[in-house]
């Protein structure tokens, strides 16, 4: 049974299944995490909730999806109970609302790129508070146009802006395999809002209408002092609304990663975080010294719709200003250009179209490399890199130091993609700025087949089963430094003993291998030149 009742709470049958639904919560979610613990399937696992924005958002569109059902609900209960207006009249008059939810359905979407997410998200909240405060404030003998016409006008702002900003959010901050999962359960969260909206807001209008004092519960006055009530309660929540958005998104963006390359660099794929006061002292210290970055205003502002510029030099005296930089000059030896940068971008498709054995046909793998900066308490340090030590018990390799290296997979979104696992997996750390990148290695590593390979012999120049098969790679290679506030490594126990931190001096004393020898010092150039070592 369905009422606005508070009294109807008291009965025990209402006791009994609102304490079994309170208990089911906390029981759900214990065990989704001792699914997601033991690594069987969850419905919606928790670790998803860890993700600030994420939630921030999804509470967001609770929120006001809730405000804005029950702004279309009482605002017509309004104008026909209180006002006494016809149907008809009634629905002219949510005509603006409906008008400006197609118009912000449309262009938001073009400027969303163009404005701080946090400023856009809070502004709009903001914005449809005042829907609800206009409608509690509003005299009924007022005519249309004093002030239910600008409550119509702001009573979508928040949902259209929430809905469009949840999407990029869904789609940033999650891997495309738990995208699906992160954008149902987006939209389940309006649904919820929907529903917890128009009950709060109903006992709420019930209750206030049969506390008055007017005799006749029926009557607009007694009625309207209900409605009013809610207005009051729903500018409440779009307040909330815009707390959770200023402490839950004020640092969405901050800590994605960021690329640079030469002259009028372009930082590919930044996503909702086109600010305008983007500075040098955003980038780490190390970053700063290498290549010393300025944010260029003008090309900002003629293309602010795609991409973020920066002017990128090598530091090698400190300039009096920004402003007084002269050209960039990128050293000609190093590997630092735009091509290697874009790689960032692509999948492994278009890696192996675009570079080619010298028989003109694609790498038989493709890996990607990171070259993680050590951070130090020093206030001028000598650039340090991070290595890992393989276990004494690895088949292969035992003791052997190297960089964190994964193979690309066809289902991978982008190197960046591979480069955060990767990092993440084998270090316990998350790349928060790739600072450079370095020549593309080639190799060629040798592999005894079987029968899975589906090779047989016999075939002139195709290798059967047992015999050894050559094949080639190319691995990418990117030096990175961890986000902020992250020092401590984490080995991976399975596959290393420990991380160790070296400098240019230190490499002949580690047991390194060649190939990784050749990246090692190719880094510590760039990295020197860029220090001015």
């Amino acid at each position: 049974m369905t009422t606005s009742d508070v009294r109807e709470i008291r009965r025990p049958a209402h006791v009994a299944m609102l304490t079994i639904s309170l208990a089911l919560v906390p029981a759900f979610a214990f065990w989704v995490g001792r699914q997601e613990r033991l690594g069987k399937p969850a419905l919606i696992p928790n670790s998803i909730w860890k993700n600030k924005a994420f939630t921030s958002i999804c509470l967001m569109v609770l929120l006001a999806f809730g405000v804005m059902q029950t702004m279309e609900l009482f605002v017509s209960l309004f104008f026909q109970q209180v006002q006494r207006l016809s149907a008809l009249e009634t629905s002219i008059r949510l005509l603006p609302a409906i008008v400006m939810g197609l118009v912000l359905e449309v262009t938001t979407g073009l400027f969303v790129h163009r404005i701080s997410v946090l400023y856009l998200v809070v502004i709009s909240s903001l914005l449809s508070a005042g829907s609800p405060l206009l409608m509690a404030v509003i005299n009924k003998n007022w005519p249309y146009w004093y002030d239910a016409f600008f409550a119509q006008f702001l009573m979508y702002f928040s949902v259209d802006v929430l809905f469009t900003v949840g999407s990029f959010v869904i789609s940033d901050v999650f891997p495309p395999q738990t995208q699906a999962l992160a954008g149902a359960i987006f939209n389940v969260m309006n649904q919820f809002g929907t529903s917890l909206g128009l009950a709060v807001m109903g006992v709420i209008a019930s209750a206030v209408t049969k506390q008055s004092d007017i005799a006749d519960k029926a009557s607009p006055e007694a009625l309207e002092a209900g409605y009013r009530a809610t207005f009051w309660a729903a500018m409440a929540w779009m307040l909330v609304t815009c707390c959770i958005g200023v402490f839950g998104l004020r640092k969405i963006g901050k800590d994605d990663t960021v690329r640079h390359a030469e002259m009028g660099v372009e930082i590919f794929c930044l996503p909702l975080s086109r600010h305008s006061d983007i500075s040098v002292t955003q980038w780490s210290p190390v970053a700063q010294k290498a290549l010393h970055v300025t944010f260029d205003t003008a090309k900002a502002r003629e293309n602010r719709a795609s991409k973020l510029y920066l002017t990128a030099q090598p530091l090698r005296k400190s300039p009096s200003s920004p402003q007084t930089l002269p050209p960039p000059r990128i050293p000609q030896t190093t590997p630092l250009t735009m091509e290697y940068m874009r790689a960032l971008s692509s999948n492994k498709a278009d890696l192996q179209k675009k570079y080619l054995t010298k028989d003109s046909k694609p790498y038989d793998h493709i890996t990607i490399g990171a070259i993680i900066l050590s951070k130090t308490n020093s206030p001028d340090p000598e650039p340090r890199l991070l290595l890992l030590k393989r276990a004494v018990h690895d088949k292969l390799h035992p003791n052997v130091f190297e960089i964190p290296v994964a193979s690309m997979d066809d289902t991978d979104l982008d190197v960046q993609e591979v480069l955060k696992r990767v990092v993440s997996e084998k270090m316990g750390l998350r790349v928060g700025w790739v600072v450079g990148a370095l020549k593309p290695l080639v190799y060629t590593t040798e592999r005894i087949l079987a029968e899975a390979d589906g090779m047989g012999g016999g075939d002139e120049g195709v290798a059967g089963v047992g015999e050894t098969a050559k094949e080639s790679c190319i691995q990418f290679t990117f030096i990175c430094e961890s986000r902020a506030g992250e020092k401590e490594v984490e080995v991976d126990q399975t596959e290393y003993d420990m991380a160790v931190s070296l400098d240019v001096f230190e490499i002949d004393d580690y047991y390194i291998v060649e190939r990784t020898r050749e990246v090692l010092e190719e880094a510590f150039e760039l990295l020197g030149e860029g220090l001015g070592a």
